[in-house]
C-alpha cells in the first residue's frame, strides 16, 4: 500500500511536489534522488510530501462556497480603492462602436457604499461621455447601461462592473463631491462643467489571484470568474446560480 502511494506521487502537481521534495530532503526524509533513505522512512516521506502538497492547493479559493458574499464584496471594494482608477465603457451614440476612457471614481470607503449599491464619477458635462450616459432618445425610461473596470496589478486581480448610470441632481453632486477631483474642478462643485454620474451596479466579476486569492474561474470551462448578481438596487447580491454548485 505504501508503494503504490509512493509510485503514484506523479499525480501531485509538478512543482508542488517538486518543491516538496526540495524540503523533504532538506529534513532528511528523502537521498539526493528524491528516494526515501529507507523503508522506515517512507510512510514519512508520502505523508510530508502529500500534507504539503494539499496545504498548498488551500491557497487558492476556486470554488463558491469558500466565503461568504459579505467577504468577497469586502475584498472587491479593496480592490477597487487599491487600483483608483477604472476604465469607463460606454455605447456610442453615432456608431455601432463602444467607447472606452479611464477615470477617477470616488474610493468606495469614501462613498460609504458598504454593499456596492453605487459608485460615483465626476465628468465634463460637455463631453462625449456625458452625453454617452444619457438615456437614449427612443428609451427614455431606461437608463444607459456602462461598464466599468478597475485592474490591480500588484494583486493579479480585477473587478469588472456592469450597471445603470444616471446624472445625480445637484443636491446629491454638491453633497457627494470629493476633493480628490479638485485638479480638475477648480471650484469644487461650483465648476460650471462639472457634474456627478452614479453607476448602480447590478452585475460584478471579480478575479484576485494574489491578494485575495480568489480565482473561480479556474474549475471552469469557460473560466468565467467569481460573478455576483441581484435583480434590483435594493436586493442583496448574490452569486451567479451555475456557480453555486
Amino acid at each position: 500500500q505504501i508503494e503504490s502511494l509512493w509510485e503514484g506521487r506523479g499525480q501531485l502537481d509538478s512543482s508542488v511536489f517538486f518543491i516538496s521534495s526540495l524540503v523533504a530532503r532538506s529534513v532528511g526524509l528523502l537521498d539526493d534522488s528524491r528516494q526515501p533513505k529507507s523503508e522506515e522512512t517512507m510512510r514519512a516521506a508520502i505523508l510530508f510530501l502529500l500534507s504539503l502538497s494539499v496545504i498548498s492547493s488551500m491557497g487558492t479559493k476556486t470554488e463558491w462556497g469558500v466565503e461568504s458574499i459579505d467577504t468577497y464584496i469586502r475584498e472587491i471594494r479593496a480592490t477597487m480603492d487599491i487600483a483608483k482608477y477604472a476604465t469607463l465603457a460606454t455605447f456610442s451614440r453615432t456608431s455601432q462602436d463602444i467607447n472606452s476612457r479611464i477615470i477617477f471614481p470616488k474610493p468606495t470607503n469614501i462613498t460609504k457604499a458598504e454593499e456596492l449599491e453605487r459608485v460615483y464619477f465626476a465628468t465634463n458635462k460637455h463631453s462625449r461621455k456625458y452625453k454617452e450616459l444619457q438615456p437614449s432618445s427612443s428609451s427614455k425610461d431606461h437608463p444607459a447601461r456602462v461598464n466599468l473596470l478597475y485592474w490591480d496589478p500588484e494583486g493579479v486581480g480585477y473587478v469588472a462592473i456592469r450597471g445603470a448610470a444616471f446624472t445625480c441632481p445637484q443636491d446629491e453632486a454638491n453633497s457627494q463631491y470629493w476633493k480628490g477631483w479638485d485638479f480638475v474642478y477648480p471650484n469644487g462643485p461650483l465648476t460650471e462643467f462639472y457634474t456627478l454620474i452614479r453607476i448602480v451596479p447590478d452585475e460584478i466579476e471579480f478575479a484576485s489571484y494574489n491578494r485575495f486569492n480568489v480565482d473561480v474561474g479556474h474549475n471552469r470551462t469557460d473560466w468565467r470568474p467569481l460573478t455576483l448578481v441581484r435583480s434590483d438596487p435594493t436586493a442583496k447580491w448574490s452569486v451567479l446560480p451555475d456557480q453555486k454548485e
